[in-house]
């Protein structure tokens, strides 16, 4: 048996003596969900050794991570995807993947250089502090997301820590008390298809059909269209996140959860749709979502548009004809008087609350006692 072999089996039992800690716990570490959905993609084969180590490289540049770096070629073994399932399927904490992570990384294990560093500078993905507006979280960015609009520096997408101060603040609508509870559905298809040149490519009619089939892109920032600042927040104070990928592999993953929350999942499939009408106890948190159908290849990875937004036909608008379609509230993003009420499996709120979910205590107090 090689020492790296050896390691490996000394780390998997590590890792296999912790599973059953509660990962998100009340100082778990913030890890973006790119990163996320980078490691996923990676475990499954459909993302380069070379992304993952980016990733692991994002880090160690943001310090979350503490490793010097040795003159190396970049390499990490493929048994290493074993930590990355344990991380995305939430069985080990973002503590517990850092954690492995740097152990791999101070072995020699994984070996980064700085090559591969200096592409978070390249691709604009080094932190900047970002003052924001919000009362409850210190907010950041990265440099590729700051744009000046009239005058003013603003984050196109923003990312969140905890203030120790709020600790209090924290218990009433944090559920770190109850690991794995709920969970959130992060709209990739969402995500992948505002990006040009895809789905609204073609509705503007500067691209024919072929704009309709997009590769997700799952290691791009999530925005305003995909809800990321819900993302970011929800998923600091504890909640599991999902992606709409993994429900359409595997329905039954929404069983786990006594309580899903859904957000600005405007595209879905058949079968991710019939999942969440069919789960007990979901909170329809934005407004316009289960809106259009789409179908994923999984040979090439992505997504195709199959009905929805005046597609095959000018009169299809909702492509599911759902009852409780209240897309028109999409662009109410204030959400002033406006609460939750009843529907089929849960409750629903008519508005868009992308720019306050990060500053209204009251919305996550309801979220979490729901």
């Amino acid at each position: 048996m090689t020492i790296m072999k050896c390691g490996c089996l000394v780390l998997i039992i590590i890792l296999l003596s912790i599973l059953p800690l509660h990962a998100y716990a009340k100082n778990d570490l913030y890890i973006p969900q790119w990163i996320k959905n980078t490691a996923k993609w990676w475990h499954d084969g459909k993302a380069t050794d070379k992304k993952i180590l980016v990733a692991i490289s994002w880090l160690i540049q943001a310090k979350k991570i503490d490793y010097h770096q040795t003159d190396a070629e970049d390499k990490i073994p493929s048994w290493v995807k074993n930590i990355a399932f344990f991380w995305v399927s939430n069985k080990i904490s973002n503590n517990e993947f850092r954690n492995a992570i740097q152990y791999l990384l101070q072995s020699n294990t994984i070996k980064i250089t700085d090559d591969t560093i200096s592409i978070i500078d390249a691709r604009g993905l080094n932190n900047v502090k970002y003052k924001g507006n919000s009362s409850l979280f210190d907010t950041y960015a990265y440099a590729r997301d700051i744009v000046n609009i009239k005058g003013v520096q603003t984050a196109l997408e923003a990312h969140f820590d905890l203030r120790p101060e709020l600790d209090d603040v924290y218990g009433k609508i944090a559920i770190w008390d109850k690991p794995h509870s709920a969970a959130v559905i992060v709209p990739l298809f969402t995500s992948t298809a505002y990006w040009e040149s895809s789905f609204y490519t073609y509705y503007r009619g500067e691209c024919d059909s072929r704009c309709l089939t997009k590769e997700i892109q799952f290691d791009k920032p999530l925005r305003y269209s995909a809800s990321g600042n819900a993302v970011a927040v929800l998923s600091i104070l504890g909640y599991d996140t999902i992606t709409d990928l993994d429900v359409d592999e595997n329905p039954d993953i929404l069983k786990h959860y006594d309580k899903i929350i859904l957000l600005h999942n405007e595209y879905v499939t058949k079968k991710e749709y019939d999942a969440i009408l069919h789960h007990p106890k979901v909170v329809y948190l934005y407004a316009n979502p289960l809106y259009a159908e789409v179908r994923v290849n999984y040979d090439n990875s992505t997504i195709t548009l199959l009905r929805g937004h005046g597609y095959p036909e000018k009169n299809i608008t909702n492509s599911f004809g759902w009852k409780f379609d209240n897309r028109k509230a999409e662009y109410d993003t204030n959400c002033a008087n406006k609460s939750f009420y009843k529907v089929d499996n849960g409750i629903m709120q008519d508005c868009y609350p992308e720019n306050i979910i990060y500053n209204n205590m009251t919305l996550l107090k309801i979220i979490k006692d729901y």
